[in-house]
C-alpha cells in the first residue's frame, strides 16, 4: 500500500478505536458495570498506544530505508572498478560473518521490512510496553519460582481490590448519596472524607498487582526483559518528577 492511503487507513483506525469503547458503552448502558466500562477502556486506550507507537517506528524505519536506498543508489554511479571489487569483498567477509553466527546458534537482528508480520504485532500488543522495536531484549529462559510468585500475587491482589470495593468503598458512596440528595453539605463532605483511606489503599494495591505482578508475570511468560515498569516514586520531592516515575511505560511513550 501506498504510503499516504496508508496513513490515511492507519489513523481512521485509531480514531474509531478510541471512539467505538465509548459508544458501545454509551448504547449498551445497561450491559455494562462501571469497573467493567472502566477495564474496557483502559484496554483500548493501551491498544491505541501501542499501535501509534507501532506505525510511528515502522513510518521511521520506512523513510530511512528510502534515504538508504536512493544514498545507495548514487554512490553505486560513482563507484571505480576497485571500489566495488572491494565492497564486493567486504560484502563476502560479512555473509561469511552471519554464516558464522548462525552456526553457534545466536541470532540476528530483525530488519525493516522483516518485522511486518502478523507474529511480530501480537508479540508487541501482549509485551508490557507501550513502546515498538524491531527487536526487543530477550531472556532465555522462564524462572519457575519467579512465575509461581507474580501468579500468587495476581490472584491475591485481585481479591484485596474487589473487597476493598464492595466491602469499603461502594458503601461509603451509597451512604454518600442521600446526604447530596437533602443538599446537606457537610454531612455528604464527611462521608467523602471517609472514602480517602480505602481510596488510597486501593490505588498501592492496584499498582503493585498491575505494575509489579501482572506486568512481569507477562514480561515473563513472553521472555521480555525490559522489566522498568516504574522508579522509585515514593521519594520524589516534586509533583514533576513523581508522574515521571511511577508509570515507566507511558513516560517513555509521552517522550518518544
Amino acid at each position: 500500500m501506498a504510503h499516504g492511503p496508508g496513513m490515511v487507513f492507519h489513523v481512521v483506525n485509531l480514531i474509531v478505536m478510541v471512539l467505538m469503547p465509548m459508544v458501545v458503552i454509551h448504547v449498551k448502558e445497561s450491559g455494562f458495570s462501571l469497573i467493567g466500562s472502566m477495564y474496557v477502556c483502559m484496554l483500548y486506550a493501551i491498544l491505541f498506544l501501542k499501535l501509534w507507537s507501532y506505525v510511528q517506528v515502522n513510518m521511521w524505519c520506512r523513510v530511512s530505508a528510502k534515504k538508504s536506498t536512493s544514498q545507495t543508489r548514487m554512490r553505486r554511479q560513482s563507484l571505480s572498478y576497485n571500489n566495488l571489487q572491494a565492497s564486493s569483498v567486504h560484502q563476502s567477509s560479512s555473509e561469511l560473518d552471519e554464516v558464522w553466527h548462525d552456526a553457534n546458534g545466536s541470532s540476528l537482528l530483525v530488519q525493516y521490512p522483516d518485522n511486518l508480520h502478523i507474529g511480530d504485532l501480537f508479540y508487541y500488543i501482549l509485551a508490557p510496553t507501550l513502546c515498538y522495536e524491531l527487536n526487543f531484549p530477550r531472556t532465555q529462559r522462564i524462572r519457575k519460582r519467579f512465575l509461581i510468585k507474580r501468579i500468587f500475587e495476581v490472584f491475591v491482589g485481585c481479591q484485596v481490590v474487589m473487597s476493598l470495593c464492595q466491602q469499603w468503598m461502594i458503601p461509603s458512596v451509597k451512604n454518600s448519596l442521600i446526604p447530596f440528595t437533602n443538599m446537606d453539605v457537610a454531612k455528604a463532605a464527611e462521608r467523602l472524607l471517609k472514602l480517602a483511606i480505602p481510596n488510597h489503599l486501593m490505588w498501592l494495591c492496584f499498582f503493585y498487582l498491575s505494575f509489579h505482578s501482572a506486568l512481569n508475570l507477562m514480561g515473563e511468560l513472553l521472555h521480555f526483559a525490559d522489566r522498568n515498569f516504574y522508579c522509585d516514586w515514593w521519594n520524589a520531592n516534586n509533583i514533576d518528577t513523581f508522574w515521571r516515575t511511577w508509570n515507566m511505560p507511558v513516560h517513555r511513550w509521552a517522550v518518544r
